[in-house]
Parts: structure tokens; C-alpha cells; sequence
């Protein structure tokens, strides 16, 4: 662009398209190559048309790029009133894209709270960009800002609303407000309740599950670790009749153990070996496998034996066993053997 080419300001109004809200983008100027104002003011008077295509919107693009803040959209053009008036932004934009076939759009648009109420309420329909272009030509040079209005300066122009991201957030609040009076009646709270209310009774019925999902884990594992095989009473028998028996057992082996003593007590008798019963009352004492080491490990007398095996039984007053084995050594008599203890007692 040449700086030293005069250049003029236009302001033109076009009616905001409504196939978005804030974050979309908004139409600014027609696909061209040629327009002009349709309100009847005969503007631009110093050229014959103005002028854009998608070469000279290459280069107005750059110079929007080159500078670092948005640019405003204000209402009814307030910014460039003169003298200055108080001029609160209706929004901004920090983008611009040419469209074949469509035109010059402002990107990034985003609106304040009061604009898009005013949107959503219809009290403003139309934008009018302002824009620098040089005379003669009518070559569109640079993007200087827009305004909100309701005199549109060119016809034909897409309209525009609020933009695609606060559509997608009026629209969500109302879902959101849906489903939560949902969720409200599915945990059986009131429609008044909050979110946090919610939220902690659902939390609540979770954890309510979760115990009842650990209960059923729980018995499953134990059924799974159960015997395959049903209870069959008659293979089982009640904890005091098992106790009874294990008694009479008891009892059993003792009796057992008692007369298993007395026949070793006899057998060793009968093999000649001396066992008074003061000692047989020992022995019985003690267990039968330290009972038969005892008896194995007493010497036999053959005088015992032959007592025994023909039916005679020990006699208190008849000589031991070593009285027999003195007399058979001496040679004597029992009569001779018992006067003779006779004379030693005496």
C-alpha cells in the first residue's frame, strides 16, 4: 500500500447472520468484486465502487495479522462520535478470512453478556464494519472495527447473532438444568435442591453399592469353596453321641489294658519267673510295652516253672525258689532244710 495515496473511511451496516453465536465468525463484506452502500447515500462518492477480491484480501488479512490487540465492536459507532462519548464494548474480534464466493468475515468474535442479550432479545440484528479504502480506486485497505446497529448500510448480507460458542452455552445451561432436575428426581430429592446435594447423594448410593457388590463377591467365594455334595444327615452324627463313644472306647481300652497285664503277668509266671503280686500291682501301673520289658528282663527258674505248668500254684508257707536251689546244692531234705531255718530263727 502506497502511504502517500489518500485514503478514506467508510461505515457500512450489515445484517448479522444467524447461523452462529460468540466464537464463530460474522460477515463484514460482500464477495465483491464491486459493492456500494444501499442506503441510498450514493457513498463511495470518491470512487466508482468499492473494491475487494481474494487478492487484495490476501494483503488486508496481513495487516489485520500484524497488529496484536481485537478489534472492537461497539454500538452505533459511539468510538468514532465526535466529540468523544462514553463507547462500552459490544464485543470483539481478532481475526478476518476471505470466503470465495461469500466475502470478508471477522473471526474469533466474542461477545459481552449485555450484547448477547440483546442479541437473543432481537434488539440488534445488523453489524457495520468500518473500514479504510483508497479514493479512486476503492481498493478496501485495512479493517478498523464494527458496530452493532439496526440501519443497515448494504443489503443482502448474511445476518448475524450471537456466535456458535454462547449458542452451544445457552443451549448447554438449559440441558444441564434438565438433567440435573432429572437426576434430582432419580436420587428422590426435590426439584430445589442443588447440584452439590445431588452429587453427594449420588456419591451416598454408591457407596451403598459398592458395600453390596463386595456382600456378593464375598458369597459367591464361599459357595464356590463350599463342598460340591448336599448335607446327607445320615453320614453325620450329633457332637454327644460321638463324645459317648469315644468314652466307651476309652473305657474298652482300659479293660483291654488291665487284662492284657494280667495274662502277661500269668505267662511269665508260668515261664518261672517270680512275680509277688505286690510286684504284679506295679507292674500294671505301668504302660503294657514298659510291662513286657520288665517281664522279659526278669530271670526264669525252672523249680517256678515246673510249679506252674503242673497246675500247682505258689504256696506262701512252701520254700522259694532259692530255698530249692539251697537244698538241691546241700543236698537235703525240705523237712531238714526247715528245722534247720527253724533252729536259725529260733
Amino acid at each position: 500500500m502506497d502511504t502517500s495515496t489518500p485514503i478514506s473511511l467508510a461505515a457500512l451496516s450489515v445484517v448479522i447472520s444467524d447461523a452462529g453465536l460468540s466464537g464463530s465468525a460474522i460477515q463484514l463484506l460482500p464477495p465483491g468484486p464491486t459493492f456500494r452502500a444501499d442506503d441510498g447515500s450514493g457513498r463511495p462518492a470518491d470512487a466508482p465502487a468499492w473494491r475487494i477480491d481474494a487478492a487484495s484480501a490476501a494483503a488486508l488479512i496481513k495487516r489485520f495479522s500484524s497488529r496484536a490487540n481485537p478489534r472492537v465492536i461497539d454500538y452505533e459507532h459511539q468510538t468514532l462520535a465526535t466529540p468523544a462519548a462514553i463507547a462500552p464494548a459490544a464485543g470483539w474480534f481478532d481475526g478476518i478470512e476471505w470466503r470465495d464466493g461469500e466475502g470478508l468475515f471477522a473471526t474469533g468474535v466474542k461477545w459481552t453478556p449485555k450484547a448477547e442479550a440483546m442479541l437473543k432479545a432481537g434488539e440488534y440484528r445488523f453489524i457495520s464494519p468500518v473500514f479504510s479504502y483508497a479514493p479512486g480506486s476503492g481498493e478496501v485497505l485495512e479493517i478498523k472495527m464494527a458496530a452493532l446497529t439496526n440501519n443497515p448500510g448494504l443489503d443482502g448480507m448474511k445476518a448475524a447473532a450471537l456466535t456458535a460458542t454462547a449458542a452451544h452455552l445457552f443451549n448447554q445451561k438449559e440441558v444441564l438444568e434438565v438433567e440435573l432436575k432429572t437426576l434430582l428426581a432419580a436420587v428422590g430429592l426435590p426439584e430445589t435442591e442443588t447440584e452439590e446435594a445431588a452429587l453427594t447423594a449420588v456419591a451416598a448410593l454408591k457407596a451403598k453399592a459398592d458395600g453390596i457388590e463386595a456382600k456378593d463377591a464375598e458369597i459367591a467365594a464361599l459357595k464356590s469353596a463350599a463342598p460340591a455334595t448336599a448335607y446327607d444327615p445320615v453320614k453325620h452324627v450329633a457332637i454327644e453321641v460321638v463324645t459317648s463313644l469315644q468314652e466307651e472306647i476309652a473305657a474298652l481300652k482300659a479293660e483291654a489294658a488291665v487284662v492284657s497285664a494280667d495274662a502277661l503277668i500269668e505267662a511269665a509266671r508260668n515261664e518261672g519267673k517270680a512275680i509277688p503280686d505286690a510286684l504284679a500291682a506295679h507292674l500294671k501301673t505301668m504302660p503294657i510295652a514298659a510291662m513286657k520289658g520288665a517281664l522279659a528282663a526278669m530271670p526264669a527258674t525252672a523249680a517256678l516253672k515246673s510249679m506252674q505248668s503242673s497246675g500247682r500254684k505258689e504256696d506262701p508257707s512252701s520254700p522259694s525258689a532259692a530255698d530249692l536251689a539251697v537244698m538241691k546244692a546241700l543236698g537235703i531234705s525240705s523237712e531238714q532244710f526247715a528245722k534247720g531255718k527253724e533252729h536259725s530263727n529260733g
